[in-house]
């Protein structure tokens, strides 16, 4: 600033239009006339902000000069990941942007936070474990503290969880292998009183909704129609009362091919055939297919 300008001030002298007081240094107190302040000012804001900002221009701080430099819609959009988090959401999976640490091959928790109102029961989850990328859906969440989350899908491993994502976005176009169901040996076994061998038992859930089947081959257990077996851990049938529920229907492949209906009480799931079914006749092919709400 030219000194004609700025001249020093004594406390209470009195100033003249147009003119401002500034301090410097934090000691004198200094006039000066409008013209000035507004250059030196407009200087300084040049320099701290682009002078050549057009329409959709964006400005982003910078730790080195205490500035900001000018960055395109599209720069703007990358710092921020807006395509990523684009193609995330468009794809149907959500970040969770939270922590979830394992607790068994069925479950994860949220440490003290309560998130049951945002993780549902039959929502999709993924998340990568030890680089393996796991997925399944949510069976249950309870709060205490924190934020238990029951599923079913994938086992669960114990490793550090990343890339965690939830999704309502339908189902995950996959039919999911689990634990063999246990069939109870009093109707069906494997010719010796022990287990059936169980060739497929695979679920799939959308929305509430759990669909599932089983196949097997054994031999019958005594003179009857009924073959009786438990679907845990998948969930039992909601909104249902204590009675039993026709769940769907199967078939037993003997010497002849016979038909029947499946009823479900909680996990057992009852099949009873049109007519019984000889003690120790093989069973060559019985299949059983299900579906309820939980």
């Amino acid at each position: 600033m030219a000194d004609t300008k700025i001249s020093g001030l004594t406390a209470g002298t009195p100033l003249a239009g147009d003119n401002y007081v500034i301090e410097r240094g934090g000691t004198a107190n200094y006039k000066v006339d409008e013209t000035v302040l507004e250059s030196s000012m407009l200087a300084h804001i040049r320099t701290m902000y682009p002078a050549s900002t057009a329409n959709n221009d964006f400005l982003a701080g910078t730790a080195s000069t205490g500035g900001y430099l000018k960055k395109t819609l599209a720069e703007t959009q990358a710092i921020l990941g807006i395509d990523t988090i684009n193609t995330e959401l468009n794809s149907g999976w959500i970040p969770a942007n939270v922590t979830w640490v394992y607790v068994s091959a069925t479950s994860f928790k949220i440490v003290g936070a309560d998130y049951t109102a945002i993780l549902t029961k039959g929502m999709r989850y993924k998340l990568t474990a030890n680089s393996v990328v796991l997925q399944g859906y949510i069976v249950s969440t309870a709060f205490s503290t924190d934020t238990t989350v029951t599923v079913i899908g994938d086992a669960l491993t114990n490793h550090v969880f990343s890339s965690n994502y939830y999704s309502l976005a339908g189902s995950l176009d996959k039919w999911f292998a689990y634990t063999a169901p246990t069939f109870d040996v009093t109707y069906m076994d494997d010719g010796s009183g022990g287990q059936p061998t169980v060739q497929y038992a695979r679920f799939s859930i959308h929305g509430n909704t759990i669909e599932g089947y089983v196949r097997v081959t054994g031999v019958k257990a005594g003179t009857n129609p009924y073959i009786i077996f438990n679907v845990a851990p998948l969930p039992a049938p909601a909104n249902v009362g204590s009675t039993r529920i026709h769940v769907g229907g199967g078939s037993c492949y003997t010497t002849t091919d016979l038909c029947g209906n499946a009823f479900v009480n909680g996990t057992t799931i009852a099949y009873v055939n049109q007519a019984n079914i000889a003690d120790n006749q093989a069973i060559s092919d019985s299949s059983f297919r299900f579906s309820w709400e939980f």
